[in-house]
């Protein structure tokens, strides 16, 4: 399922489950933040996140909790939410808590909060059942013990409008993913920009997924030099995306290529690609990252690459990876663009 869909469905969710608990929704036109929820005594603003993996990185909620206190003083609400279907272990929360005007709900709070009503605990087990697409890890309810609820609501945002002063500053992490777009896309294209193109990318790549993967080899070449790969890296994530690269197609590493062309990118480019890799080399899936993406064909070669060899070739674009790069500052699963090219690329592969 598409992530923007999840997204839309978890939202959903929750301002239902907010509505029968007596918060009402607040307007949220040409605001950044996701949603508003007002009390008689406060307002309180809302970033959710569904994440596509059963692990989420630290720092990834962190920045989150971050995006989500930045858009509480932007707006002046009373309170911010960071709601999210996953699971936040209770260090984490407990660390969270120290920003008396941030309110969490993971999974545990919203299925302690939706379990009495069979229509939201129905709709909430779908929601992360089809966000962990390529994971198995879930929660039975009857897990939720009596440490792992919170106070209602209402009660989370009494305490936070009363806190007048923070008793510690807020969570604040370094954004980078923003110059990092805006040098990606100052790099003139064709051959003239090629070595730019490559470096820029490998920057934005290293950021993004800095928690993924590692060992990072550029322009390595294979044995007796008869390829030349623009970047390797090894798998070294406990995301399910990575961890189902390596674990069901044999991808210990995983190639990228780049294309500085004005023009999308052909099957050509595919099947050149298709040669580095080499499953009985644990190296069977690439990402090619072009500045304007793939034409049909280059996306048919690739199905037929996953058909015909067990080979995983996906392409991304420059939105596509400003994009991710954006997610990665808010604190939003960034591998989500890569779990939705995978479930379609399985999804229409055939005989």
């Amino acid at each position: 399922m598409q992530t923007q869909a999840l997204d839309i469905r978890f939202r959903a969710f929750l301002t239902k489950l907010m509505e029968r608990n007596g918060i009402r929704e607040a307007p949220t036109s040409g605001a950044t933040h996701d949603l508003s929820f007002e009390s008689k005594i406060a307002r309180a603003v809302v970033e959710t996140k569904v994440y596509r993996s059963s692990y989420t990185p630290t720092e990834t909620i962190i920045a989150a909790a971050a995006f989500a206190e930045e858009r509480r003083i932007e707006t002046g609400s009373s309170v911010a939410i960071l709601a999210t279907p996953s699971i936040i272990p209770q260090w984490l929360r407990a660390k969270l808590r120290q920003n008396p005007k941030l309110v969490l709900y993971d999974h545990y709070i919203l299925a302690t909060l939706a379990q009495d009503q069979s229509d939201l605990a129905s709709e909430f087990k779908s929601i992360v059942a089809d966000a962990i697409t390529l994971g198995d890890e879930t929660v039975a309810w009857d897990e939720i013990s009596e440490e792992d609820t919170e106070a209602s609501f209402a009660d989370d945002v009494a305490k936070s409008a009363a806190a007048i002063e923070l008793k510690n500053p807020p969570v604040s992490v370094t954004k980078q993913g923003s110059q990092l777009c805006k040098d990606l896309k100052a790099v003139p294209p064709g051959n003239a920009g090629a070595a730019e193109f490559e470096r820029r990318c490998t920057d934005a790549l290293k950021y993004l997924f800095s928690n993924d993967l590692s060992s990072w080899l550029e322009q390595n070449p294979t044995d007796e030099n008869f390829h030349r790969h623009d970047l390797v890296a090894r798998v070294n994530s406990k995301h399910d995306f990575w961890t189902s690269l390596r674990d069901s197609f044999r991808s210990r590493y995983i190639i990228f290529e780049f294309k500085n062309y004005t023009d999308l990118i052909t099957q050509s480019e595919i099947y050149s690609t298709e040669k580095y890799l080499f499953p009985t080399a644990l190296r069977s899936t690439a990402i090619v990252i072009s500045r304007v993406g793939a034409d049909e064909n280059a996306l048919r070669a690739g199905r037929g690459a996953l058909r015909e060899a067990g080979k995983i070739i996906l392409t991304l674009n420059i939105e596509d990876i400003c994009r991710m790069l954006d997610q990665r500052d808010e604190g939003s699963d960034h591998n989500a663009r890569l779990v939705e090219l995978l479930d379609d690329i399985l999804i229409k592969v055939n005989r």
